[in-house]
């Protein structure tokens, strides 16, 4: 009994043939190809992953000034007896009367231990001194401009400007200016 795998000779001859597999140079040229593709696809990924960091510190931001600037507005809106002052930066301190007749201060100061990153720091009736803004948010400039704070010389008005940064690295750092106008809620009677 005879064994037959093939029927035919020249299929034996094809399976056998050298051309039947990659070349040294195909493969080359195929990793290579690969290679390309997949330090472009990884250059992509650290790309959103950047964006995904200024997106967080600046969500931090964001959330963080909304807090402390509706706080200041709140509280300059229903004071009275504005004062404008000096400190660090031009105008950079206001103090008031609250709606209780306590003294409230909001200032710039520099953050704990750094001699060049500032924060908005609030002085509460009869207390000490707290940062107002967190550790990540960096103030470069607080500005208060006070108007029509004579009397009768129209509703007293204080516009608040804010600038600053976060974001430790140059590269996912997220910059801002706020600026607001806020009136007293009480007219100027006199």
């Amino acid at each position: 009994m005879k064994y037959t795998f093939f029927k035919n000779k020249a299929n034996i001859k094809k399976m056998n043939s050298p051309q039947s597999g990659f070349t040294l140079i195909e493969l080359m040229v195929a990793t290579t190809i690969f290679i390309i593709v997949m330090v472009v696809a990884v250059g992509s990924i650290l790309s959103i992953v950047d964006a995904n960091r200024k997106s967080q510190a600046l969500n931090s931001v964001i959330n963080n000034l909304n807090f402390a600037v509706e706080s200041m507005t709140r509280d300059i809106r229903t004071g009275k007896d504005y004062s404008v002052s000096t400190t660090v930066v031009r105008n950079d301190t206001i103090t008031f009367s609250n709606s209780a007749g306590q003294t409230v201060v909001y200032s710039i100061a520099n953050q704990a231990g750094s001699e060049s990153d500032f924060v908005i720091r609030k002085t509460p009736p009869g207390g000490v001194a707290q940062d107002f803004t967190s550790p990540e948010v960096k103030i470069t400039s607080l500005g208060f401009t006070l108007t029509g704070a004579g009397s009768g010389d129209g509703q007293p008005k204080v516009l608040i400007l804010i600038k600053g940064y976060a974001g430790i690295k140059q590269k996912i750092r997220s910059y801002f200016t706020i600026q607001t106008l806020v009136s007293q809620r009480l007219l100027d009677n006199s």
